[in-house]
Parts: C-alpha cells; sequence; structure tokens
C-alpha cells in the first residue's frame, strides 16, 4: 500500500508485455532490486500482462536497458504529476480550492451547533437562552470560549441545575446538566414513603386486583370520587407498618353527555398560506432574502429548514419562512339529515375515544329536535380501573 502510494505521488506507468517477454524482465527487475506490481489479463488469443513501475524505475531500467521495453506498449505518465499538469493552466480551479480550504478553516473556528444532553424533566430552551446570555451559541468563537467559566457562571445564576459540564467535539459544543433537587423533594426522601389508592369517581366496585396493600371496599360497594380503596398502612404483631399500595380496582361508572348541532353555524375554514417573510440563518444571525409588509390577519408560523452537507453533517445554516394562515369564516345552514349525521358522528368519536382502554357496559343515546337545532344526549355505563396512586410520607 505504502509503496502504491509513493507512486501515486511521483507517478508511474503501465505496461502491456506478452507472455513471451515477461519472464526476462521480471528477472531484470528483480536482479536490480525494483519493485513492480504485474496483474495478468488475457486480450482475445494473446496472454498478457499490466506491469506497474515506478516513473523512476522506468528511467533507470531504459538508461540501463535501452531496447528493453522497445515492443511493450507503455501508457502515459499517471498519478500526482499528470493532475498538477492539467490544473497548471487552470487558475479559477486552483484559486476555488484554496479559497474553500481556507473558508472551511475559518468557519471551524467558530460554534456550529450547541446540544443539550440531559434528562427529562427540564425546559431546554430557557438553558439555552441562559447560555446564550454568557456568550455560549451559535457563531461564537471558538478559541476564546472559556467552557468551565460558563458552566459554573450558570450554576451561580441560574440555581437550577446541582451540576453542568460543557466540552468541544469539533465544531459541535456539547453541555451536560443535572436538575437541582428541589428542597421540598430532598425533604420529603429524608422521610418514609408510602402510598394509597383513591377513587377518581363515583363507581360500583366490580373486581379488585391487587398487589400490595389492605384493600378497605369490596365488590359490588358503591365509592365516590376520592374515597380510599386500598390503604397502604396496614396493623400487625409489632404494630403499624406501611407500603406502597399498588393495583387495579375496576369500577362500574356512569356518564352522560350532551351535543348539539345548531341549524345555522360558522365555521372557519383555511383559505391559503402567505409567505410573510424568508431569512437565511448563518451562526444564528438573520439575513432578510425577502418580505412583505405585515398585518394582522391571521397566524403566523415558523418553519425551519436545517442545511445539512451530505445528509450528516449539520451546518450553521437554516433557511427560515415566516408565514401567515389566511382564515375565512362563512355561515353555513344544516338540514335535519346533516344535523343527525353530524351529532351521531361526534357521539361516536367522543364514546371510542373515552372507551379508548375501557369496557362499555351499556348505552343510551336520544335525541331531539329543537327550534335552534337538533339535541342529542348520550348516557353510557363502562368499566374502568378506578384507582389512583396518592403517595404520603411518615417522618
Amino acid at each position: 500500500m505504502k509503496v502504491r502510494l509513493f507512486w501515486g505521488i511521483k507517478g508511474y506507468f503501465i505496461l502491456k508485455i506478452s507472455k513471451e517477454k515477461i519472464t526476462k524482465i521480471i528477472d531484470i527487475l528483480y536482479n536490480h532490486g525494483i519493485t513492480y506490481y504485474i496483474k495478468k489479463h488475457s486480450l482475445s488469443q494473446d496472454e498478457q500482462y499490466d506491469l506497474y513501475i515506478s516513473a523512476l524505475h522506468y528511467r533507470l531500467i531504459c538508461d540501463t536497458f535501452p531496447s528493453i521495453f522497445d515492443d511493450c506498449e507503455c501508457s502515459s505518465l499517471k498519478g500526482l504529476p499528470t493532475f498538477f499538469e492539467k490544473i497548471k493552466g487552470r487558475i479559477g480551479l486552483i484559486v476555488g480550492v484554496v479559497l474553500s480550504i481556507f473558508v472551511y478553516v475559518f468557519l471551524s473556528l467558530f460554534v456550529w451547533e450547541v446540544r443539550i444532553v440531559g434528562p427529562q424533566g427540564y425546559d431546554e430552551e430557557t438553558v439555552r437562552q441562559t447560555l446564550s446570555q454568557l456568550g455560549l451559541k451559535e457563531g461564537a468563537y471558538l478559541p476564546s470560549l472559556d467552557k468551565d467559566s460558563i458552566a459554573s457562571a450558570y450554576l451561580l445564576s441560574s440555581g437550577t441545575m446541582s451540576w453542568m459540564n460543557i466540552y468541544q467535539k469539533g465544531t459541535v459544543i456539547y453541555v451536560q446538566c443535572e436538575p437541582n433537587v428541589s428542597a421540598e423533594k430532598q425533604k420529603d426522601e429524608l422521610g418514609a414513603k408510602g402510598a394509597n389508592l383513591i377513587a377518581t369517581s363515583d363507581a360500583i366496585i366490580e373486581e379488585l386486583l391487587i398487589e400490595k396493600g389492605r384493600p378497605t371496599v369490596v365488590k359490588g360497594q358503591v365509592v365516590k370520587a376520592g374515597d380510599l380503596l386500598v390503604s397502604g398502612i396496614y396493623e400487625n404483631a409489632l404494630g403499624s407498618n406501611f407500603t406502597c399500595a399498588k393495583g387495579q380496582v375496576m369500577g362500574r361508572v356512569g356518564k352522560t353527555f350532551s351535543i348539539f348541532i345548531p341549524y345555522e353555524e360558522t365555521v372557519s375554514t383555511i383559505e391559503d398560506h402567505k409567505t410573510e417573510k424568508v431569512v437565511l440563518s448563518i451562526f444564528g444571525r438573520e439575513i432578510c432574502l425577502f418580505g412583505h409588509r405585515k398585518d394582522n390577519l391571521g397566524d403566523t408560523y415558523q418553519k425551519r429548514t436545517q442545511v445539512y452537507l451530505f445528509q450528516k453533517i449539520r451546518l450553521p445554516i437554516a433557511l427560515i419562512s415566516y408565514k401567515k394562515t389566511i382564515v375565512a369564516e362563512r355561515q353555513i345552514r344544516h338540514s335535519e339529515v346533516e344535523m343527525t349525521e353530524l351529532a351521531y358522528q361526534k357521539c361516536h368519536k367522543d364514546i371510542t375515544e373515552w372507551l379508548k382502554n375501557n369496557e362499555l357496559v351499556a348505552k343510551k343515546v336520544e335525541g331531539e329536535f329543537t327550534n335552534d337545532g337538533f339535541s342529542l344526549t348520550c348516557e353510557i355505563t363502562y368499566i374502568e380501573n378506578i384507582a389512583e396512586t396518592i403517595e404520603f410520607f411518615i417522618k
């Protein structure tokens, strides 16, 4: 591999040699300690060999044995020297390559991306804003970026993080952080923790599937929302003990809801999406490409398109479009058939949503026309887990 790389830099030739002459040439090369590479191939009926040899050794053999390669077909010089020969007169290409290298080296001195690495349960956007105020953001000058000082300043000014580490990989800055545990939570964790199961709604107990805890209700019992279902405190010979009650309490629950569809109603429809402004964001700095005069019609939303190199390398460049949704309102009038269909469709959708993880027992639907529209009343009975875990602490 190193020999071929050397040939590529210094230049090499490829010679087509017949079967009759290859042995003689190999003997000469071997006796003179010359490195070579042979590739055998068949061309029509004649067996031939491709001999790869460096330009330096080729000229040395030709000077020593002037007629050795007379009947051999020799290629033109290959390798890096021919490349430089080709681009010698193409000043624009040379300038472009040098300029590209300069631009890449220059851009490598700035932060391309800031990535926040941490557990869930904290506001990442707030962390980014605070770090930006401290000087850590896209476009920051890397050589002057004191990562340890920024981390210390953040911990002192914010008070929301117990630990932060900032490190660099290329042009990407990684921020590892650990949110603070509140003083109240730390205090609670010092105490003993247990839990009860409490009813979330009025119901008739159907089944108890208890893993831990002491049941306080039985099958067929009527309970109200907030009643104790399973206690985490129980008595034994040694006194009171506690545990985290765990399990499911299935209850028969009733629910009534109404749906009303008027004869006439105002509906909003999206008429169009208007591009208000397009900006090019480079290192967090926005350059407006074009924009229109703002108005108060519709809601504005943002569409950000991040630029990637080879679909893998994230560049500090993004195209941001500010678009406005144009909404129009119009009056529509429903027929009696349409009102009925709309009401039953909404009723079916609501029941399906409520019973996603529950079992339907009974359903009663009644509808009537009024002076203003169509009213639908639905009563459903279903079975669901009504147990909610409520923790308590014993100091």
